[in-house]
């Protein structure tokens, strides 16, 4: 049975007022339970710690005990002979506090810069279910390749043949990357990409107008981001219904505003068409033997994800027999830091680059505050 994380709870205890610590400490392990068994422990654990630091408040903050007024006067000497230290030798206190600032700006920026490396694909509420199909193809020199590009049939065979997988959905970016959308007399550049019309419930962008299981159903259906419909129309709520006219020249009708995609997405596109349309015109993409679009799927609760990838490594045996490739699952969430691959497997990326200024943030830390300690030791034995 998982249980709540001990580094969440003795901090809690440590600052929570007494009168509130049963109360609380019993709501949280309610909740985690109820997340346990709904999500997953992961998902429970981090909500768990969420909740202690939104305790992190006046009425929930015990009061500090009363300073013994010896110890008062102590500290108050203290600080005034520092502070006479300061006046007396204003130059080495100057370049004694420059050096600690520095160097706690710098491992602090660092930090910030990290911190948002963790963050990025980290923006739907799935993201424990939600998995990229990847296919390694083995080359004639025994090389393998490893690729995001999938087939285009595959998304919906998984779905039929694999119950383990309870959603499947493409995208697919577009070939020239930049296409022109018109309404009426006003252009706009834009970002677009392809999407099968189960795209939302595998991606869970958060849809202002329009309903996920309705818009994409149908080949001159398009979907824009909120930016993209203030371009072409002003108000965005004026957007749905109307006609456009986008990729090869067709028209589309706005069947919902999206908001816009995070900055800390990987995937980044301001409008969205159909599958359809895209497959009728690279025809191509029929085949099993090609390959361009993502392929995202999501699991159900308690799957068995080694017993997944046991059928994925097999799964293009059936359709393309004496294939050299083979597929497997990566979690969404790592192709942006784990994006590495040799041989078929994984073997570092970004992550590398984070460490490494991870190590170079504790060590200017670690410099800028010995030295602090030695000039101010220094300064403290003159006469």
């Amino acid at each position: 049975m998982p249980t709540p994380p001990k580094s969440a709870q003795r901090l809690l205890r440590g600052f929570l007022r007494p009168e509130l610590t049963e109360e609380v400490f019993g709501d949280l392990e309610e909740r985690f339970e109820d997340l346990c068994e709904t999500a997953s422990p992961a998902h429970a654990r981090r909500h768990y710690w969420y909740q202690v630091f939104h305790y992190l408040r006046p009425f929930a903050i015990r009061k500090p005990r009363f300073i013994n007024s010896n110890n008062y006067v102590m500290h108050q000497h203290h600080l005034l002979m520092a502070f006479r230290q300061i006046r007396r030798y204003k130059g080495s206190f100057l370049i004694n506090f420059i050096g600690l600032a520095s160097g706690l700006s710098a491992a602090l920026l660092i930090g910030l810069w990290i911190q948002d490396e963790f963050r990025v694909d980290r923006i739907f509420p799935n993201e424990d279910h939600l998995y990229q199909v990847m296919l390694n193809r083995e080359e004639q020199d025994g090389e393998i390749t490893t690729m995001a590009y999938t087939a285009g049939p595959l998304a919906d065979a998984l779905m039929a043949e694999i119950p383990e997988i309870e959603a499947a959905a493409i995208h697919q970016v577009s070939f020239s990357d930049e296409e022109v959308l018109v309404y009426e007399d006003t252009k706009v550049l834009s970002f677009p990409a392809y999407g099968t019309p189960n795209y939302f419930s595998v991606l869970p962008y958060t849809l202002l107008w329009g309903s996920p299981d309705q818009v994409l159903t149908q080949p001159d259906q398009a979907v824009l981001t909120r930016s993209m419909a203030i371009k072409l129309f002003g108000n965005p709520g004026e957007a749905l219904g109307k006609t456009i006219t986008g990729p090869y020249e067709r028209p589309y009708t706005v069947a919902g505003i999206m908001e816009d995609v995070p900055s800390n997405a990987s995937i980044q596109f301001d409008a969205l068409f159909s599958w359809t349309v895209f497959l009728e015109t690279h025809r191509w993409l029929h085949e099993w033997g090609n390959q361009d679009p993502y392929t995202l799927v999501t699991l159900r609760d308690n799957t068995d994800l080694g017993a997944v990838q046991q059928k994925l490594s097999t799964f293009l045996q059936s359709k393309m027999p004496n294939t050299s490739k083979s597929l497997f699952l990566r979690p969404y969430t790592s192709q942006h830091l784990y994006g590495k691959y040799v041989q078929g497997q994984q073997a570092g990326g970004r992550i590398v680059y984070v460490r490494l200024f991870m190590g170079i943030a504790i060590a200017i830390l670690l410099i800028a505050c010995v030295n602090f300690m030695n000039l101010s030791t220094a300064h403290a034995t003159r006469p």
